[in-house]
């Protein structure tokens, strides 16, 4: 047998001894939990020159305290074993802990040409696991071994996005990651410098900053096992079709070598991404809004079984799931007989729901009877497109029947508001009590009852108290009015800021500014609706404006193309594509104003 068969053999040997001593010495059970075993087999470099060396790893990491042993060794070839090494490595992670055992093997070229390393069988926990196979190509002594792009830096950045081709709206998951290959890094790591974010324009952005922790992994790059550090997580919501591109990230950090103590500068980037965004399909129902896509559930509830005329009921339309929570368009309650409606309360809570985002949206709308008998919510249906399946969904709730007590009122008529039955407390109790007449107190040395009249200070606090409520009045009277004056000349100075906004816009348009031309005419539409209709800014809803401008005498026609022009500019405001040049949009709004304004007079 030669000296390389016997220094081969040799290497295997060792290896199993050091494997079963590896299932005898891990920690305690309590010590670590179980966890998904794994394989891992690098060659460093993947090329060399004839007689030169090469280190083949093998590491095999476990979930805590789990039997591990070999099946089957790797086959190196005319590849002469130099020499073995082990180590073992007990890390924490957010999700248990792991427990690895390292194996080196210091590897000489004995032969040019390409040589396979066949990957050996171990078995961990119970569980059989096969290392792939690698290459080592050996070319002749004075030749330059090739060099592969792939797999062979210290340290890079990569992007990675969980659906290369979403529609419209979906959720995709984007991480920004560091590799790290720990045995060419120096003992004190990689610091940070300077951190340029990539730009996501079209894309509406949540950050999934809480993941990035618990994605802490490893993985085979080329021929290279790297520890990857995620740098930046987060859920993007492509707002427009076609092909997005979406920048570098750009960072530069210092590190040193392995044999080094010298920090060195590096800048690392990550290459531009093109995303193609694909439309939604047709075949949508009606009444379904662009904004409704993901993973929804609807539920509709009441907090009463059974009210009386007047008294007020609590409908609550909530929908929970994944996707872009905050654009998400609820189902409303119609207007019917029997029952007079306030606008609804939205609320939403959103974060993330595993390794997306996601959350729920609620309204709750407060419905007060009109009449006795059944008040009957009718069944509200929401509609969504879900993604994975690529397909529209339609989910509707049950109808719910309320029962009503009391006497009716005609339509016109004011409903009187029901007091919820509670108990009175002890403390309203006794002061409802009827007080015991007053006697009134000898005095000793003083003046007598009937004295105490004549006195000056009982006349001023006879005067008194009736001069000063009527003083209160007066001054109250004169605030409400010098306050509503105010109120009137907000009012009517309105239209004109509005006006000159547009004006603003127009400017904005004609300098290629589309997406800030769009939202100044929103802001300028929002003030002035707001101010007409008596409405705080939050409130200018689109379900307010179908109900409050017909009232003060527009047309149906001009309501539909008064909110037709505000989605446009608010799809805008994020990415979206303008269907008109933005200068067009300004003299819509410009016409719309007059002609309601118009309308009002």
């Amino acid at each position: 047998m030669c000296r390389s068969d016997t220094l081969r053999t040799t290497g295997s040997a060792a290896l199993i001894a050091l494997l079963m001593a590896a299932s005898v010495l891990g920690p305690a059970p309590e010590a670590a939990a179980q966890g998904e075993p794994e394989i891992f087999v690098t060659v460093d470099p993947p090329a060399v020159a004839l007689g030169g060396t090469v280190q083949y790893t093998l590491r095999l990491q476990t979930g805590g305290h789990q039997d591990a042993r070999l099946t089957s060794n790797p086959g190196f070839g005319s590849l002469e074993v130099l020499g073995t090494s082990r180590g073992t490595e007990f890390v924490s992670t957010p999700t248990g802990a792991e427990l690895s055992y390292t194996f080196t093997f210091t590897l000489r070229a004995t032969a040019v040409g390409d040589h396979a390393i066949e990957g050996p069988g171990a078995v961990v926990g119970g569980k059989a696991l096969k290392g792939r196979e690698v290459k080592v190509i050996v070319v002749d002594r004075g030749e330059s071994p090739p060099v592969g792009a792939e797999g062979t830096q210290a340290v890079f950045i990569k992007a990675t996005f969980s659906n290369p081709r979403p529609y419209v709206g979906e959720q995709v998951q984007a991480e920004y990651a560091m590799y790290l290959d720990e045995r060419r890094v120096g003992p004190f790591g990689v610091d940070v410098v300077d951190l340029q974010a990539p730009a996501f324009d079209g894309f509406w952005i949540e950050n999934l900053g809480e993941q990035i922790r618990a994605s802490a992994r490893r993985a085979v790059v080329g021929d290279r096992e790297y520890a990857v550090r995620p740098i930046q997580i987060m859920s993007i919501f492509p707002l427009r079709a076609g092909e997005i591109e979406i920048g570098a990230m750009k960072m530069e950090v210092e590190a040193s070598g392995r044999n080094s103590l010298r920090r060195q500068r590096l800048t690392l980037t990550t290459e531009p991404d093109l995303m193609e965004v694909r439309p939604l399909p047709a075949g949508a129902p009606g009444g379904f809004s662009s904004s409704n896509v993901g993973q929804y559930r609807l539920k509709v509830t009441v907090d009463k079984a059974k009210v009386g005329v007047g008294e007020p009921l609590m409908v609550q339309i909530k929908v929970e799931g994944t996707g872009m929570i905050g654009r998400l368009k609820l189902p409303e309650l119609p207007e019917g007989e029997g029952y007079r409606l306030l606008e609804p309360v939205e609320r939403k809570n959103s974060g993330p729901i595993g390794q997306l985002m996601g959350g729920d949206k609620t309204a709750e709308v407060v419905v007060t009877p009109t009449r006795a008998g059944v008040l009957t919510i009718p069944a509200l249906t929401l509609h969504t497109f879900e993604p994975t399946e690529g397909r529209y969904v339609s989910q509707s709730s049950r109808a719910i029947s309320v029962a009503v007590t009391g006497t009716s009122v005609a339509p016109d008529e004011e409903v009187e508001l029901v007091e919820r039955d509670v108990s009175k407390p002890e403390a309203l109790r006794l002061a409802e009590m009827p007080l015991e007449p007053l006697r009134p107190l000898a005095v000793e040395g003083g003046a007598g009852p009937g004295e105490v009249f004549g006195e000056p200070w009982f006349l001023l606090g006879l005067v008194g108290p009736p001069s000063g409520f009527l003083a209160w009045v007066l001054v109250g009277a004169w605030r409400r009015r010098w306050k509503g004056g105010a109120e009137v000349r907000k009012r009517q100075s309105a239209p004109k800021l509005a006006r000159a906004q547009f004006k603003e816009a127009a400017a904005q348009a004609a300098a290629g500014q589309e997406a800030q031309a769009c939202a100044t005419i929103s802001a300028a539409m929002t003030a002035w609706l707001a101010s007409a209709l008596e409405l705080a800014p939050g409130g200018v809803t689109a379900s307010r404006l179908s109900r409050l401008l017909p009232e003060r005498g527009v047309s149906p026609e001009r309501v539909a193309e008064l909110l037709a022009l505000r989605e446009v500019c608010d799809q805008a405001r994020f990415g979206g594509a303008l269907s008109e040049p933005a200068e067009a949009l300004v003299v819509r709004a410009q016409a719309l104003l007059d002609e309601i304004e118009g309308a009002k007079s």
